[in-house]
């Protein structure tokens, strides 16, 4: 769609340069009656200036235009920078949460029944799935969705469907080989638990 509009937009921008560049008649005579009293269009002063305002109506146009395609150009890449290296599937290799009176120890929440989940990225959907042996939910959401990049923050922007719900995963670690995110679970309102998760693939 991206594409479509930036094609539509180079065919509209060339037609208003033309439209702006003169024809050589335009310049070599301008008839009587179409003349302002006092102002004469045929001396060579004024066709300058008629030529002069022309130009400059094209730089601007360009100006604007080269601006827009760079920002169109950024746009139709849906995945930006080391975001890259999140399009894979990835194995949980832990879950830990702070322990309560102990906020520099970790608890485990890592369970056996996680070994064979999956954790898919393509370059617009995330699909995390449950193995074989099924998993308490409550601990790491299995769901499908949509995800996006935020760069001033460096997290992943979670949009799950069915149930429909919103995750934001600070990236703490995102290289070849390994994920290590921290997020706020929220899956029970009066009770919200700090998860760090770690990946590797």
């Amino acid at each position: 769609m991206q594409v479509f509009i930036r094609k539509l937009f180079q065919i509209i921008f060339f037609q208003k340069i033309f439209s702006f560049l003169p024809n050589k008649e335009e310049y070599l005579n301008v008839p009587v009656s179409v003349q302002h009293p006092g102002i004469n269009f045929n001396s060579p002063s004024n066709k300058s200036k008629m030529i002069k305002t022309n130009f400059l109506k094209c730089i601007a146009i360009t100006f604007t235009a080269c601006t827009l395609l760079v920002a169109c150009d950024k746009d139709d890449d849906p995945v930006p920078g080391k975001a890259t290296k999140l399009v894979f599937n990835w194995k949980i290799t832990n879950i830990t949460t702070p322990k309560v009176g102990q906020p520099n120890s970790d608890s485990t929440l890592l369970k056996a029944c996680m070994s064979d989940d999956i954790v898919k990225f393509t370059t617009a959907a995330f699909d995390f799935q449950d193995g074989t042996t099924k998993c308490d939910s409550t601990i790491f959401n299995y769901a499908k969705g949509t995800w996006a990049y935020k760069v001033a923050s460096d997290s992943i922007q979670l949009f799950s469907v069915a149930p429909a719900k919103y995750t934001s995963w600070k990236v703490l670690t995102l290289n070849d080989s390994i994920l290590l995110v921290r997020y706020m679970d929220s899956a029970n309102p009066a009770k919200k638990i700090l998860k760090t998760i770690s990946f590797k693939h």
